[in-house]
C-alpha cells in the first residue's frame, strides 16, 4: 500500500503488532486465573483522515483493573519501525488506547491489531483473540481524494465540442479510489457528498441525474466535486457543453408539390443551422441518407417510377434535435398514347 510520504505499508498477520505492557505497581491476578472476555471492539473516528489520531475501544467482561501504558509497534515494508508510549485507559470494563497519527507518521493505510496484556513479570493476563489471529476492525487512514466523473447521454461530440439537448441526462459518478488496488485489507472511507454547479449558479447536492431542460440555449459549464467520509475534498472539475433545445428548420428545395415529367428526382434541403445528418423516406420506404454539401445543405437523387409520392425529410442538428418536413408530388414521364378517330386512314372522295 503506497503512502503519500513515499513509503509502502504491507500489512499482513505480522504487519502490525499492538502489544500492551503493564507498568507501575498494580494488583493483577496471576497467570491462568484471569478469564476476562472481549465483548466487542470498535474505533473512533470511524473514517479517519491521515491527520487524525484513532482510538481503539475494547469492551470486556473485566471489572477490576486500572490503567496501563501501551506500546504500539508499526512495521513497514521498508523495515521502518516506530515505537511510542500511549496510556491505555480502563473504565469499568472498557479499555481504550489512542494510536498517534501522523506523529509516526503513519499515512494512508490500514491496521490489523491484536491485544495482549501482560503483568510486570511478563505473564499474559488477557490475550485477544485467544487463537492468535487478528482483531480486524479495518482501521483505515484515507488520504486519497475522491474522483467524480460527469457524463451526458445522449450527446454529440463534434469538432471537440459536446452538444446536448432537452433529452440529455447528466450523470455524476463518484468513486473513492483504493490507492493500492484490490486484494488487501485497505478499504477507502467511501464517498460522503457529491455536489454540482451549473454556470456558477450555486452548489447543489447530487442525488439523481439531471438535465438542462428549461434553461436558455447556449454554452454551459457544469462543475462537480466530492468529499469522502474522511473529509478528503476533491478539487472541482468542469464539463463544458453546448445546449440546444430547438430542432432545425428544414427548407425543401426539391421536390416540389408538382407533377414531374422525368423519373430522376432530386431531393435537396437547406437547414437554418448547422446540421449533423439528413435522410428521407419515400412512401414509407427505408430511409435514404443524404450527402452534406455544406454545413447546412444536404442533397440526394433517386430514379423512381411513375406514380404519386410523399417524401418525409428528417434532419438532425449538432445537438441531435430532429426536424421534419414533407411534400407530395407526382411523377408522369410516360408520353400519352394518341388514338386518331378522325379522319380515318383511308381515301375520301
Amino acid at each position: 500500500m503506497f503512502f503519500k510520504g513515499g513509503w509502502r505499508i504491507s500489512v499482513t498477520v505480522a504487519a502490525l503488532v499492538l502489544t500492551l505492557f503493564s507498568v507501575g505497581i498494580m494488583a493483577l491476578p496471576p497467570f491462568g486465573t484471569m478469564d476476562a472476555q472481549l465483548i466487542n471492539y470498535w474505533h473512533t473516528p470511524q473514517y479517519p483522515d491521515i491527520d487524525d489520531a484513532v482510538t481503539i475501544w475494547l469492551n470486556t467482561t473485566e471489572t477490576n483493573s486500572t490503567s496501563f501504558n501501551a506500546t504500539v509497534w508499526y512495521v513497514s515494508s521498508t523495515g521502518k519501525t516506530e515505537w511510542t508510549n500511549r496510556p491505555m485507559i480502563y473504565d469499568n470494563g472498557t479499555f481504550r488506547i489512542t494510536l498517534p497519527n501522523p506523529s509516526i507518521p503513519l499515512e494512508e493505510g490500514y491496521v490489523l491489531y491484536r491485544v495482549s496484556l501482560k503483568n510486570e513479570t511478563g505473564e499474559v493476563w488477557i490475550d485477544w483473540p485467544q487463537d492468535g489471529s487478528w482483531l480486524n476492525d479495518n482501521i483505515t487512514w484515507d488520504g486519497t481524494v475522491p474522483d467524480t466523473n460527469i457524463s451526458s447521454s445522449p450527446n454529440n461530440i463534434y469538432g471537440g465540442i459536446v452538444y446536448v439537448n432537452n433529452n440529455s441526462i447528466f450523470t455524476l459518478t463518484a468513486n473513492d479510489p483504493d490507492s493500492d488496488g484490490p486484494g488487501d485489507n485497505y478499504i477507502p472511507s467511501g464517498v460522503n457528498l457529491t455536489e454540482y454547479d451549473i454556470n456558477g449558479s450555486g452548489w447543489t447536492a447530487y442525488t439523481v441525474p439531471f438535465s438542462l431542460q428549461g434553461n436558455p440555449d447556449g454554452a454551459y459549464t457544469i462543475s462537480s466535486y466530492s468529499i469522502d467520509n474522511a473529509d478528503n475534498n476533491e478539487t472541482a472539475e468542469s464539463y463544458d457543453v453546448v445546449f440546444d433545445s430547438v430542432a432545425p428548420t428544414i427548407m425543401m428545395e426539391s421536390p416540389n408539390a408538382t407533377i414531374y415529367t422525368v423519373q430522376n428526382i432530386d431531393f435537396n434541403v437547406t437547414l437554418n443551422e448547422a446540421g449533423y445528418n439528413c435522410s428521407y423516406e419515400l412512401n414509407g420506404s427505408a430511409g435514404v441518407d443524404m450527402t452534406n454539401e455544406s454545413a447546412t445543405r444536404f442533397t440526394a437523387s433517386q430514379t423512381v417510377a411513375d406514380g404519386n409520392y410523399t417524401v418525409i425529410f428528417y434532419c438532425q442538428d449538432l445537438a441531435l434535435n430532429t426536424g421534419t418536413a414533407a411534400v407530395s408530388f407526382q411523377v408522369d414521364a410516360t408520353p400519352p398514347v394518341l388514338s386518331i378517330l378522325s379522319p380515318e386512314n383511308r381515301s375520301y372522295s
